[in-house]
């Protein structure tokens, strides 16, 4: 029995040895080579779009009444400058982009979201399809109830983080349609707004002797 626990003690220290050479070997591989990956998350920024962004001939009630109730446009900015962000954008190993939009507009919305330079579209921010959102229900004083709200996350890797490289801005194009058409709504309709907020979420990838 004593031989057997002596055994037993020769291979746990043994073991333990093994153990200690694989540590102090992987420790040894360390270098200035290696990558760190950590995610950083921050707002980027929030856009209200109201009737005042509408650029039309007579008005943004008048010209959807014109239209025949087709739909009127509006067109509005929010910043996304993306070299502002990363003094390193080729350390940026992946993002993703929260959108998250509040309909406080008495309307139906088909909305775009697009990357752009100066004055140019880049690429789409979100996908190919239109964002559909319904109009909040809207009381007899003109009062919003349950305004809908819509978040979607986007991711953007390889080839998008470089053409991002160039982006300054997200443009959001939006039709509206179904406009709720009572005195009491379209008297105010300068308080009602369609709440527009981008949040960032990125990998980056870096040596270890630049951090």
């Amino acid at each position: 029995m004593i031989f057997k626990e002596k055994l037993i003690a020769l291979y746990l220290m043994a073991l333990c040895a093994l153990l200690q050479a694989c540590v102090k070997e992987d420790l040894s591989k360390i270098s200035s080579d290696y990558e760190w990956n950590g995610k950083v998350s921050l707002p980027l920024s929030a856009k209200e779009i109201t009737s005042d962004d509408y650029v039309g001939i007579s008005g943004l009630v008048d010209d959807y009444i014109n239209s025949g109730g087709w739909g009127v446009v509006l067109t509005s900015y929010a910043d996304f400058n993306f070299s502002d962000r990363y003094t390193q954008p080729t350390y940026v190993d992946s993002m993703m982009l929260r959108f998250e939009i509040s309909n406080n507009f008495p309307a139906n919305l088909k909305m775009g979201l697009y990357f752009m330079d100066e004055s140019t579209i880049l690429m789409n921010a979100v996908s190919d399809l239109p964002l559909v959102m319904e109009a909040p229900l809207v009381n007899e004083l003109g009062e919003l109830n349950s305004p809908p709200y819509l978040m979607i996350d986007q991711w953007f890797a390889g080839d998008d983080i470089a053409t991002l490289m160039n982006a300054k801005k997200v443009a959001v194009r939006i039709i509206i349609s179904d406009i709720d058409l009572r005195e009491v709504v379209t008297d105010q309709l300068e308080t009602y707004g369609i709440d527009v907020r981008i949040a960032l979420r990125s990998v980056v990838t870096m040596p270890l002797d630049e951090l």
